[in-house]
């Protein structure tokens, strides 16, 4: 399957994707795709496709079709219409407006100079109205083209309906006009000056050139927040290697070289940091406005501002698997994806223009039958066409959305799939994982209670939990690392006990660091604790605590005052679950639970009527993600747990979820 990427300028309502779209269809194509804002079309297929001819008859509509050559392309700013000419016409029309009002309203005595005055002077009434009004009709032109030429085409658009309207007022005006110069009565001068509609021909044109201007500078607006978050990207890295420091291409960086960031740069990379301690802003990828402090062993993203300190940082990330690049690609997509609402007026634009030319059609006909006055029947059909436009229905909603996703950034959470937005409000249940989620994932070492020769404890343990990447080996190797005296075994062999903890063999001889569950058949164990055990001899116990995520308190408290039913889903034992829960004020909690029972427990509440957002971090919750109605992936989650939810979160503040609800 082969797919293909086009530019398409000057769409300018939802008429316009439609037309582009039903042009693809006719050439059979699957995953089309055409985004009114930012011009972007996609669209696939099994076999070659001749782009040119395609480019052509997308061309003959009266738009611009190009090859897309990526971001730097549907990310260029639009400027078609100009806000000088805006204003020019605009006073133009404002001026036309009133002397054409004012002649109307004030019949014996218009408001305007003498020579203006319709009743004295007719014939120079209707050359100064002719020769404001062409200034604007001239304007018009661009809804003129693509609006005929469309129509001629049998896709009628949003223009179309401007361009009839527009033309139809300024060419039945001329006639009038003619008629004025050869009437020689100067009562019947002034009855054929007053049936001009000049001021509908261009006040039409400039009611739609201000709204055009307007959408063109919002959409500007929000490729702008896009492109200030690539302009943060540095393309250099100083790479340490053999003792040698030289500059390369962010491109050139692999996974696992060291890279210099001095104070006042951006971290060319996502990395771990192996040395040095630092002060960073990271505001424009997280949204937090707080300076953070990082040490080593901490991670950093690419893009973040070293504001104090020097630091050496190891590749984590190939530079396009970046968050940053990660970010814009997530809102490039969210973009692309439609909402139930945007299929709908696509459908709708689609019949709607060519219904509303034939109603035209209509109503002139009955009103010339009824009145027989041309004016009277010009002007009702003029007035259908025009006030029929469905401009402000097919560029809502997209428009919200490019301006959605990029202020989503701005408060710290990308949406995956701007397709569950409109579905939010829906949401009436709530359910966490624990660890990683609602707890920050980080763990205390509180205490060790010594059964064994202590020195030989602490080796065992620091030995052991080195070799695991859990966050809780993690956390007690980082509470030994702060005493450099702990030794190491150099012969040991350890394996993972899933569910359970590690396996050791050192000099022939077993160890294990395990919870309460494996050692199931002893009693009185405190669900708490870690055991040591050299084969089924307690050595010491461990206590661990996680602490809460930040934003955590301050979310639960706001989903109960809006009435949420909040769950905590978790594998952890009921000890430590109900001690999270009773903290954060959870009442519903399920807890030693396997992913499996997690997916069957959404299922459950969704068959039961339920709405769910479920918001998880790990592998295991992957399932879970994908079922629920709304899925939200905190920050440094597990990448499987992002490609399965619909928001993923930029900083580490869970409360951002009030920000996602309320956006």
């Amino acid at each position: 399957m082969n797919k293909y990427n086009l530019i398409v300028r000057g769409m300018r309502c939802a008429a316009c994707s439609s037309a582009v779209s039903s042009v693809l269809k006719e050439y059979n194509f699957s995953d089309i795709s055409v985004n009114l804002i930012t011009g972007e079309v996609t669209f696939s297929s099994a076999e070659n496709v001749n782009i040119d001819d395609v480019i052509a008859r997308i061309n003959s509509l009266g738009y611009e079709a190009n090859i897309s050559k990526g971001a730097e392309d549907y990310l260029k700013e639009e400027k078609s219409l100009k806000l000088s000419v805006l204003i020019i016409i605009s006073i133009i029309g404002a001026i036309l407006l009133y002397i054409s009002i004012a002649n109307m309203v004030f019949t014996n005595n218009p408001a305007v100079p003498n020579f203006l005055n319709i009743n004295l002077h007719p014939l120079a009434y209707v050359i100064t109205s002719f020769i404001l009004s062409t200034f604007i009709v001239f304007a018009g032109f661009i809804f003129y083209k693509p609006g005929i030429k469309s129509l001629l085409k049998g896709k009628p658009t949003m223009e179309s309906l401007v361009s009839i309207g527009s033309i139809v007022s300024y060419l039945y005006s001329i006639g009038w006009m003619i008629a004025t110069f050869v009437c020689s009565d100067q009562m019947m001068m002034s009855h054929y000056a007053m049936n001009t509609l000049f001021d509908s021909a261009s006040i039409v044109i400039v009611l739609v050139y201000l709204g055009k201007y307007i959408e063109q500078e919002n959409n500007n607006k929000s490729k702008n927040e896009i492109k200030n978050l690539i302009n943060i990207l540095p393309s250099e890295a100083t790479i340490l290697r053999d003792d040698q420091m030289f500059k390369v291409c962010i491109n050139e960086v692999e996974v696992g070289d060291i890279i210099l960031v001095k104070e006042g740069e951006r971290a060319p990379v996502d990395g771990i940091i192996s040395k040095g301690t630092c002060l960073v802003d990271r505001s424009a990828i997280t949204g937090e406005s707080d300076l953070i402090e990082l040490k080593e062993d901490d991670e950093i993203l690419m893009g973040s501002i070293v504001v104090n300190g020097n630091i050496e940082v190891s590749a984590m990330k190939l530079s396009k698997e970046a968050t940053v690049n990660n970010i814009l690609y997530l809102v490039s997509k969210a973009q692309i994806n439609k909402s139930k609402k945007d299929k709908i007026i696509d459908k709708f634009t689609r019949y709607f223009v060519p219904i509303v030319i034939g109603i035209s059609l209509i109503t002139m006909i009955i009103w010339a039958i009824i009145s027989k006055d041309a004016t009277t029947t010009i002007s009702r059909f003029i007035c259908t066409l025009v006030v029929a436009c469905p401009c402000a229905v097919g560029l809502a909603i997209p428009l919200a959305n490019v301006n959605l996703s990029t202020t989503a950034i701005k408060n710290g959470f990308v949406y995956r799939n701007t397709a569950v937005i409109s579905d939010i409000s829906k949401i009436d249940t709530f359910v966490f994982d624990k660890t990683g989620t609602l707890t920050d994932g980080k763990f205390n070492v509180e205490e060790i209670n010594y059964l064994a020769d202590k020195e030989k404890v602490d080796s065992l343990i620091y030995s052991i939990e080195s070799k695991s990447n859990h966050p809780i080996a993690k956390s007690i190797c980082k509470y030994y690392e702060k005493d450099c005296k702990t030794s190491i075994f150099s012969d040991i062999e350890v394996d993972s006990i899933e569910g359970f903890g590690l396996k050791a063999n050192i000099k022939n001889e077993n160890y294990f660091i395990v919870n309460s569950r494996y050692l199931k058949d002893k009693k009185d164990l405190d669900e708490n604790l870690l055991y040591l055990l050299k084969d089924e001899e307690i050595l010491a116990t461990i206590k661990i605590s996680d602490s809460l995520n930040d934003g955590s308190e301050k979310l639960i408290k706001y989903l109960k005052l809006h009435n949420k039913e909040v769950y905590m889903l978790t594998g952890d034992s009921y000890e430590n679950a109900n001690r999270i829960a009773k903290k954060l004020g959870i009442d519903n909690v399920k807890a030693e639970v396997l992913p499996n029972e997690k997916y069957e427990f959404i299922k459950e509440l969704k068959e039961s009527g339920k709405h769910i957002c479920y918001v998880g971090d790990g592998i295991n919750d992957a399932p879970s993600l994908s079922l629920a109605d709304l899925s939200i992936s905190p920050y440094m989650c597990s990448d499987v747990a992002s490609s399965s939810s619909d928001v993923y979160l930029l900083n580490s503040n869970l409360d951002t979820i009030i920000d996602v609800l309320n956006l």
